[in-house]
Parts: C-alpha cells; structure tokens; sequence
C-alpha cells in the first residue's frame, strides 16, 4: 500500500498517511489508511482472507485490511502513488452505504477488534461520526442490527 493524494469533495487536497507503527488493527480500528488501489497482494493470501466482502457496498478495502492486519503486517511505500478525487457522488460517500459497512465491518470483525482492546475505540467513532454527520439515530439502528448491541 501507498500514501494517496486526495483531493477532497470540497476541493480541498490531503494526503491519506499510511500508517505501519505499531498494531495495524488497532489504528484501523479508528481510520482506514488502505485504499483499494494501492492493495498489492497474492492471491493465494488474498483466497486465504476470503477476498472482498461482496455484501458490503463500500469500504470493502478497509475490511480487507483490518482482516489482514490480524494475520500479518501491513507493508508501505511513503511515496504517493495514487491521486485520488473523493465525489460527493462515490459509493462511500452515501452516508447510507458508509454507516452500513462500517457497522457490518465492527460486526464481523468485534472478536478481534475486543481482543486487542480497540473495540470500544471502534464504536465510539463509528458513532461520533454518526453525530457528526447528523445521522446518529439511524447509524445505532445499524450498529444494533448487526453487533445485537445497544450503544448509547
């Protein structure tokens, strides 16, 4: 994986840091830093992870990583190689499919996300971003669904 250049919706310009220090699953517990284009991997390892998770409707390469972060370190290049533009209009960017994936994504990885001690850093997140984006009542009713867990 790389650093992205990102030129936001707003048109502002970021750079998206990887991040190898430390636990990888914890840091993306709290922030995807793999983008989908910069993934490099066997395909054997790819198979062995299960690939992408074709349920969800975004966010697939957080997924992904967090699955692999748990098996193995995450490698990086520093050096942006990908420009990216986020739409306003991107799959991620329906707050319906993000708030979705993210929540299916806590799911289905919560007993490693609580064996490293970050599942409670991932829930506060997911719901802080959920306040911030004005739709926290349905991004719980989303967490519930999936985790069967009621989060104040």
């Amino acid at each position: 994986c790389t650093n992205v250049n990102t030129k936001l919706a707003n048109g502002q310009a970021v750079t998206i840091q990887a991040n190898e220090a430390g636990d990888q699953v914890k840091s993306l517990a709290s922030r995807n830093f793999v983008d989908a284009p910069t993934i490099m991997i066997k395909r054997e390892r790819f198979l062995e992870l299960g690939g992408f998770d074709e349920d969800m409707k975004a966010l697939e390469d957080w997924d992904l990583a967090l699955r692999y972060a748990e098996k193995g370190k995450i490698g990086f290049i520093q050096e942006p190689l990908l420009e990216a533009e986020l739409l306003d209009s991107g799959v991620s960017s329906g707050a319906g499919n993000y708030f979705d994936a993210r929540a299916r994504m806590i799911a289905k990885n919560r007993e490693l996300l609580a064996g490293r001690g970050c599942l409670e850093t991932a829930l506060l997140l997911f719901m802080e971003f959920a306040q911030n984006e004005n739709v926290l009542p349905q991004a719980r009713q989303l967490l519930e669904y999936y985790t069967g867990v009621y989060v104040s």
